[in-house]
């Protein structure tokens, strides 16, 4: 169980810079990060890739399933996998560029 309730968890991801983020018909505030990191490491040489991470509140998307089709910021991506993080309240879905 989470401390926040729904309405303060929307309110915090505004604050934090939330964007509009579209899975299906439900569009809701989130936070977009992309980040360079290191997707693949040999004994030569780092794979180097861009990483997307959407942070949202946990529920709020039905239609949040492998492979879904995700508008974060106007940004067309698909959904990689999702997982609930800290308390549960938040879902970071992880998501590559289509």
């Amino acid at each position: 169980m989470t401390f926040f309730r729904e309405t303060d968890i929307d309110r915090l991801i505004a604050r934090a810079g939330g964007v509009d983020v579209t899975i299906g018909a439900v569009t809701a505030k989130g936070i977009v990060d992309v980040a360079d990191e290191s997707v693949l490491q040999g004994q030569a040489a780092d794979f180097l890739g861009q990483v997307v991470s959407i942070r949202v509140r946990t529920g709020v998307f039905p239609g949040l399933v492998e492979g879904a089709a995700v508008v974060a910021d106007g940004v067309n991506y698909r959904v990689m996998q999702s997982q609930q993080i800290d308390d549960g309240a938040l879902t970071m879905i992880h998501a590559a560029r289509t």
